[in-house]
């Protein structure tokens, strides 16, 4: 009786410990696949790193015009 509880211990462990495992791959696979699409979002669709729109008092760092809105695209780095 003693051996069968010790047994079935011992298996309970093992499948806790191959469900964890198992699990953290998993969890990586879905971490790197959520980077690509933030990142894939964050860039936009725009081609440079950004833009400038309208006229007002911020100076445009891409081409030093002074505008009222500049939208800079922000990349994620690995």
């Amino acid at each position: 009786m003693g051996n069968k509880i010790k047994l079935l211990g011992i298996v309970i462990f093992l499948i806790v410990i191959i469900l964890g495992y198992s699990k953290k791959q998993q969890s990586k696979d879905l971490d790197t696949l959520l980077l690509d699409n933030v990142e894939a979002l964050a860039a936009g669709e725009a081609e440079g790193d950004g833009e400038c729109i309208g006229s007002g008092s911020i100076v445009c760092p891409f081409d030093n015009i002074e505008v009222s809105h500049v939208y800079i695209y922000y990349s994620l780095s690995r």
